[in-house]
């Protein structure tokens, strides 16, 4: 089990999925405020946009939550990068590990970013596997 876990900005950076929740809700309440602002009225959307600022906050506190669950209660277990691919601002990378006697192919989904290019096809990184599903793990040193 880990003690460290990793700030909610760190998720953010990394975790593409939690950077996408973070921003939907930002976009539109922005909008919202600027079409407020300039006197315009947006009633027949505002039933879409509440609905879409509730999934982008949904989307992003379950990230937030999976990921300090599997940081807190995980196990450690040692990864090989099998692939990684980066495409604009988005990256995946994979990699295979054991778990209690059992080999996994897992991967990331991940923003792209200095720390996140800089993992290597063959390298081998400690990986915090979710206990309840092992299939689910994050690569620990792009979090701390």
């Amino acid at each position: 089990m880990n003690t460290q876990r990793p700030s909610i900005f760190r998720i953010i950076q990394i975790d593409y999925f939690a950077l996408l929740g973070s921003l939907i809700p930002t976009v539109m309440v922005t909008f919202a405020v600027y079409d407020w602002l300039a006197g315009r009225q947006v009633s027949g959307n505002n039933y879409f946009l509440a609905g879409v600022v509730v999934l982008g906050i949904a989307l992003f506190v379950s990230r937030v939550v999976i990921i300090s669950r599997v940081f807190e209660a995980g196990m450690e277990e040692t990864a090989t990068i099998s692939n990684t691919g980066f495409f604009r601002g988005r990256g995946t990378i994979r990699y295979t590990y054991s778990f209690q006697g059992e080999k996994y192919d897992s991967y990331n989904q991940v923003s792209s970013s200095r720390r996140t290019r800089a993992v290597m096809v063959g390298q081998e990184l400690t990986v915090l596997v979710d206990q309840t599903k092992p299939k689910r793990a994050f690569i620990k040193k792009l979090y701390l």
